[in-house]
Formats: structure tokens, C-alpha cells, sequence
């Protein structure tokens, strides 16, 4: 009986979750098939943003001066913690990784997904392994 109940709950789980999926790619698919022209919400009130390209040309979007928030001096890289944005409301952190003995290093992006945090950015070990070759590691998620 134990078991019946645990499948039987394991079973709902799954369908609950299986039309949940469904609702939100059926309304993703209807909001796909409005026109790809400007949209505005609470963060980009008055500012144009066409969704239906990846240029920022010909909208009102516009980047602020990156905002140093820390800055660790280590024997071998330096790490800076850099606010970036360009639109209000929705800030990027990114960590610039730097090795010391190089002054102009080739740079590697490291892009990771969600559900990702910024703590290896923070190791200070993870951070003398990726510029112990000379090359400059920046990194957000």
C-alpha cells in the first residue's frame, strides 16, 4: 500500500509538472506571434527596445559608467568585481580576472548558465589557474 501511495504521488508530481510545462510553452508561442516591435515594461519605461533584433541600433538604450564595486591585488592576478548596464533595473557583475606579468592579455569569456553562481570567480585558487598562462579571464553568469 506504502508503494502505491509513493507511485501514485510520484505520478502526480510528474503530470503536475509535465502541464505546467505545457501552459507556459503554449503562452511563450502565443507571446512569440505579436509583432516584434518596441516593448516597455517597468524598467524600460520610455526607452524603445525592439525584441526582434539583437542591434542596439535605433533604440534609446544607453550604457552607464561601470561601477568599480572591489578590487583583490594577489602576487599573481588582480580581480575586479565591474557593475555594467545599459538598461535600468538590470545590472551585469562581471569578474576581470588579470595576471600581473602581462599588460595587454588575450582574454577569455567564461559564460556560464543558470543555475550557476559567481563563486568560482571568487576562488582565489580557480583564479591563478586561469591566468597562470597569460591570458586574462572575465567572467558573469
Amino acid at each position: 500500500m506504502r508503494y502505491l501511495w509513493k507511485r501514485t504521488v510520484k505520478q502526480l508530481c510528474i503530470i503536475s509538472l509535465t502541464l505546467l510545462f505545457a501552459l507556459d510553452a503554449v503562452s511563450w508561442t502565443q507571446e512569440s506571434k505579436l509583432s516584434p516591435g518596441p516593448k516597455t515594461d517597468a524598467r524600460t519605461a520610455g526607452e524603445a527596445e525592439n525584441w526582434g533584433s539583437l542591434s542596439l541600433a535605433g533604440s534609446e538604450l544607453t550604457p552607464e559608467r561601470p561601477l568599480l564595486g572591489e578590487r583583490d591585488d594577489f602576487p599573481q592576478f588582480t580581480r575586479e568585481l565591474i557593475q555594467v548596464k545599459w538598461r535600468r533595473g538590470d545590472p551585469i557583475d562581471l569578474y576581470v580576472i588579470r595576471p600581473k606579468a602581462v599588460a595587454k592579455p588575450p582574454a577569455i569569456l567564461y559564460l556560464y548558465s543558470y543555475p550557476s553562481e559567481t563563486d568560482r570567480f571568487r576562488n582565489d585558487d580557480y583564479c591563478a589557474r586561469v591566468t597562470r598562462d597569460g591570458f586574462a579571464a572575465i567572467g558573469f553568469v
